[in-house]
């Protein structure tokens, strides 16, 4: 029988050094190493921007009452003359055995002494063994296509690159907005079903395999935000052909557009719908397409989006299968008690 538990922390084939879980006399290095540490998490920092260090906080005062808290494990030891300091935050998931990877600190390119790529080793194994303790099944993560030093000690832990986004940015929505035609209601709780349909058919299998869960399916972006989005499907005879939300932030707002891959024309318009929902004078908007859909990417540049940013996507599994025995408590008898022979048993002893 296999049974799923959590894989223990390794680096290289070895098991990692024990680091631990935030605590009130960590505040004051979390406070410290945040200036020079690396943010994971564009989409959250603009709409709902929470520093390090309160993020800590909040989670330590409120374990146990959110569901989707912030979890921070801290690395502090002097080794042989090294000293390994830093800090990983992981964001779970609401309503899903899953998890992100939001903030390394110190940075690789910070100058603290402390960013080693063996730091940031550690704590990721770590945080993934936490991760995996609390039932939780993966960790994601975002690296920008062109930092090969992260990549590679995210891979060097067991995380496998899967996809690529681009993140466009419109400094600001304009006044006028060209027609559009698209007839759009509101997203309705049954539509979950079409919008799931809509991201089977863009995205490639080994995206769906491990983006969706058994039963679960695939998480629409930014549900687990607490800000509320406004959310609006196009329909056609009672088949969903297009989604779009949108959520407004302290530091900008943010777009989602998916589209039925029959109808890549309408793109322009689904996206015009959804600024056109911001209102003019929103600055700035953001809307992520990824490598697999080239046709949201030429949409957003003709509407005066430009290039942000370019990441790659990243997951590992936090549990492993491992086999043990089925125990046959019916085959243990009573104390005092025989157990009944068998038909094949007795068949047996009559031919000897």
């Amino acid at each position: 029988m296999a049974v799923w538990v959590a894989a223990p922390p390794q680096v290289g084939g070895r098991v990692a050094a024990v680091a631990h879980a935030f605590g009130l006399r960590d505040a004051s290095m979390v406070q410290r190493l945040q200036r020079s540490g690396t943010l994971l998490d564009l989409e959250s920092a603009v709409l709902e921007p929470v520093s390090p260090i309160g993020a800590a906080l909040q989670a330590y005062f409120t374990r146990g009452v959110r569901e989707r808290h912030r979890m921070t494990f801290i690395l502090n030891s002097q080794e042989q003359g090294r000293r390994l300091r830093g800090f990983i935050q992981v964001q779970a998931r609401a309503a899903r055995p899953e998890a992100d990877i939001v903030f390394l600190a110190p940075s690789l390119g910070s100058r603290d002494s402390g960013a080693t790529p063996e730091a940031w080793e550690r704590l990721l194994a770590f945080a993934c063994q936490q991760v995996g303790a609390t039932q939780r099944q993966r960790v994601f993560a975002r690296l920008p296509t062109g930092d090969s030093e992260a990549i590679e000690i995210f891979r060097h832990v067991g995380f496998v690159v899967y996809a690529q986004e681009h993140i466009f940015r419109l400094d600001r929505t304009p006044a006028a907005l060209p027609a559009t035609g698209l007839p759009l209601r509101p997203y309705e709780p049954r539509d979950r079903w079409g919008v799931q349909r809509l991201y089977c058919h863009a995205a490639p299998r080994p995206v769906q395999q491990l983006e969706c869960l058994p039963g679960g399916g695939w998480a629409i972006p930014g549900v687990s935000l607490s800000r509320e989005a406004q959310q609006y499907v196009w329909e056609v005879e009672s088949e969903l052909h297009g989604y779009v939300s949108v959520r407004r932030g302290v530091h900008g707002a943010w777009l989602h557009a998916f589209v039925d891959y029959d109808n890549l024309e309408a793109t322009d318009d689904l996206v015009i719908c959804g600024l056109a929902l911001l209102g003019p004078g929103v600055r700035p908007v953001f809307c992520a397409a990824r490598g697999y859909e080239p046709g949201l990417q030429h949409s957003l540049q003709r509407l005066g989006f430009r290039p942000h940013g370019s990441f790659l996507l990243l997951a590992k599994s936090t549990t492993a299968p491992i086999r043990e025995p089925v125990l046959n408590w019916l085959a243990v008898p009573e104390r005092g008690v025989e157990a009944a022979p068998t038909p094949s048993r007795i068949h047996a002893a009559s031919r000897r």
